[in-house]
């Protein structure tokens, strides 16, 4: 792989204790291309070039990113997943990498839909958005969000939502932001589960990656919580001054860089990074992804 490896010393550069919210001053928010993801031990790329470069635990002929093989040409966008992950190239073709598309087995790229927007993973389904504005839920059906023929490994893809203009999966359920701000679930959320999309908050902006949305320059976390009516899910705003969202980690409009720590899965905490400022993206997962202005990746490697 052409890109440079510079280790970084993540967890040196956490500090302790909890952010809270901070009005910050500066960038106005700016939803940003997901050009890096991980998960699972596996790692993604997108190059200069756009080749989709990946390394890591399901690529055994490359454990490192100085090793990462090309799996993908002309991608301008990838979401890593427990199974693979997605691509999106740039005439807007949707591909499936790994183990979602069961029906046809194997790791080699899986051609899914034409003309696609936005796409996420999740533990066993994935999610996708039109350029038209349909949203589309398919994969397996363990933890699967709609209801479909339990005798069939794979499920093709199904229509849940219309006039969308993002999506992301949790691990068992899918997101929907339609163009008029309206938050939409559908699957199981904790105890929490719906075969249809039911509305979660209204007068958002994006959906950066999983549980978490954006509105203005307030950074939301999606929780479920209890009621006399039963369970629900709700908005709870975590942060403000945001200027952009990328997998795990937040830049803030003052200039600071947040790591989400989730430690404590119910209720999970920012804390402060120390990142060069030309960053373009992030990804944390066990370990750190960056990609700088010049196109430079940096993997916090052994």
């Amino acid at each position: 792989m052409k890109a440079r490896v510079i280790y970084l010393l993540l967890y040196a550069a956490l500090l302790a204790g909890i952010v809270a919210a901070d009005s910050g001053t500066g960038a106005a928010y700016q939803p940003a291309a997901h050009t890096l993801s991980a998960n699972s031990f596996t790692y993604y790329a997108i190059e200069q070039d756009r080749t989709l470069y990946a390394w890591g635990d399901r690529y055994s002929q490359a454990p490192s990113l100085e090793e990462a093989v090309p799996v993908l040409e002309d991608i301008v966008s990838v979401d890593a997943g427990w199974r693979g992950c997605l691509a999106i190239d740039a005439q807007g073709r949707l591909w499936s990498v790994g183990e979602y598309m069961l029906d046809e087995p194997g790791s080699e790229p899986r051609l899914v839909m034409d003309h696609v927007a936005d796409a996420s993973a999740g533990l066993n389904h994935f999610v996708f958005l039109t350029a038209d504005g349909d949203v589309y839920v398919c994969g397996r059906n363990t933890g699967y969000p709609v209801e479909v023929d339990e005798t069939t490994q794979y499920t093709p893809p199904v229509c849940v939502a219309h006039g969308a203009k993002a999506v992301a999966a949790c691990d068992d359920g899918s997101f929907t932001l339609l163009e008029n701000g309206d938050l939409l679930f559908c699957g199981t959320f904790l105890a929490f589960s719906t075969p249809e999309p039911v509305l979660v908050g209204q007068g958002f902006d994006d959906l950066p990656f999983g549980a978490w949305a954006a509105k203005g320059n307030d950074l939301y976390m999606i929780r479920e919580t209890e009621t006399p009516a039963g369970r629900k899910l709700t908005p709870e705003k975590r942060l403000t001054g945001v200027a952009a969202v990328y997998a795990g980690v937040v830049r803030m409009a003052n200039g600071r860089f947040l790591a989400l720590d989730t430690t404590d899965a119910e209720t999970p905490a920012f804390r402060e990074l120390s990142l060069p400022e030309d960053i373009t993206y992030a990804c944390l997962s066990d370990r750190l992804l960056l990609q700088r202005g010049d196109g430079t990746i940096q993997w916090s490697g052994d």
